[in-house]
């Protein structure tokens, strides 16, 4: 039996996910009985008063400098595991390191390797400068995960995957991509601690140790670990094909959000053949308005539709993000810190509100296996009850729409393509109506 099927841990989970104070953390811990060691749980509280957050970061993830967005809702973090009760219980004190680590897209990637080669970076110079002056005074660290997965798009046409040499493999991928990478490692080599002292950014590594770094970095990634890449493009196909459905649903009628609600949740059965969380309450905000989910507010009807699927495709790999901060909890991705904190970096004001609308408040993550069951501020079910959508809900979790989707089995890489296709040809159709 799994660990998340135990009832000690669903009890435990559901206790761990409404603490309100450290007590309540550690009294959920304790239905674990000590059985599970390789788990570990971060969650906010909101009767805590010591905030993780280094002073930079809490300046920029308030308005209206908010360009970095935290997985979690709030600063005031409370961390647990076996390990760290005992040392509380033997040695009456605990000490353990945080990492935190900074996540770019490709947007931002490409104003870093403006500024690190010295050529000016438009329109957001000044306060990039001012962002980039103060991250480095709190020696994060940076990930380029988000940046890997984001060109997947970008890299997979033109790879040569029968290169006979890592240099041959590197030299087959986007220039620009490259030119990107190369720059995130010497900018990740800055020597923070010299630069509080002297405001000199001081790189740590030379341009071929960088460029060596971002090859190796890149043939793990696209070459070693292939099989990872099939995984995300096959979540980001998911998520495309759950969006072209929404903004269809949305567009198609004028009926009011419950009804729309309703089909959106038979979309999510019949095509999607999942049900996706974070993405049914996005999906009911942007039912209430559309106002809620600027990133789309462009697409409507009577629209331009040329290049419409390649920015929808852009929103759905957006989307992907959280789940990568999500794997960068469990992974450290070579951190130093016990527990591990990602942050993503984006001047996108849409994009913004549109990772803030599904707040996450915990999650509980096992070390050996990666797995994370994160827990959000408001879960779906209290969300939809509050909305007299519960019945609707509820249809979907039936035993017997479980057992069908069960049965019809998830979706493949090519089953989701053929999917999107007739699911865009019809956004097309109801698109090209008049208003």
């Amino acid at each position: 039996m799994e660990v998340y099927e135990r009832e000690e841990f669903i009890e435990c989970a559901t206790h761990f996910s409404e603490a309100k104070t450290p007590y309540d953390v550690a009294k959920s811990w304790a239905l674990l009985q000590g059985k599970f060691p390789e788990l570990s749980g971060v969650t906010h509280l909101d009767n805590y008063d010591r905030t993780v957050l280094p002073p930079c970061i809490k300046k920029y993830t308030r308005s209206p400098l908010d360009y970095i967005i935290p997985y979690f809702v709030s600063n005031s973090l409370y961390f647990i595991d076996d390990e760290m009760i005992r040392n509380i219980f033997q040695k009456e004190t605990n000490h353990f390191s945080i990492d935190y680590t900074v996540m770019f897209d490709t947007n931002m990637a490409s104003y870093i390797n403006r500024l690190v080669r010295g050529e000016p970076v438009g329109k957001v110079q000044e306060k990039l400068l001012k962002l980039v002056d103060e991250l480095l005074r709190d020696d994060l660290n940076y990930d380029f995960l988000f940046y890997l997965v984001e060109n997947i798009k970008t890299v997979l046409p033109k790879a040569d995957f029968e290169a006979p040499s890592k240099l041959k493999f590197w030299l087959s991928l986007n220039k620009d991509f490259r030119d990107n990478l190369c720059s995130l490692h010497l900018f990740a080599s800055i020597d923070s601690k010299g630069y509080k002292k002297t405001l000199n950014p001081r790189l740590t590594i030379s341009y071929r140790q960088a460029v060596r770094n971002a090859m190796e970095s890149a043939y793990n990634f696209y070459f070693v670990k292939r099989e990872s890449i099939d995984e995300y493009m096959l979540l980001q196909r998911v998520l495309l094909l759950n969006l072209i459905g929404m903004i269809r649903i949305q567009e198609e009628s004028n009926k009011k959000e419950r009804n729309k609600m309703k089909a959106y949740l038979e979309f999510l059965h019949n095509t999607v053949g999942m049900y996706i969380d974070r993405e049914a309450i996005v999906a009911h905000k942007y039912f209430i308005s559309r106002d809620n989910l600027p990133i789309l507010q462009k697409i409507h009807k009577g629209c331009e539709v040329k290049g419409l699927i390649r920015k929808l495709d852009n929103i759905a790999w957006d989307m992907v993000a959280p789940r990568i901060m999500e794997k960068l909890i469990y992974s450290g991705f070579g951190s130093e810190g016990q527990y591990f904190i990602p942050m993503f970096l984006s001047f996108d004001n849409a994009l913004k509100k549109m990772l803030n609308m599904h707040p996450i408040k915990s999650a509980i993550y096992n070390r050996n296996t990666g797995y994370v069951i994160s827990f959000p501020v408001q879960n779906s079910q209290e969300y939809f009850k509050e909305h007299n959508l519960d019945r609707e809900v509820d249809w979907i979790f039936s035993e017997d729409l479980k057992e069908e989707r069960k049965l019809r089995g998830r979706h493949t890489r090519l089953s989701a393509f053929r999917a999107i296709l007739k699911e865009y040809k019809a956004l097309i159709k109801v698109l090209d109506t008049k208003a």
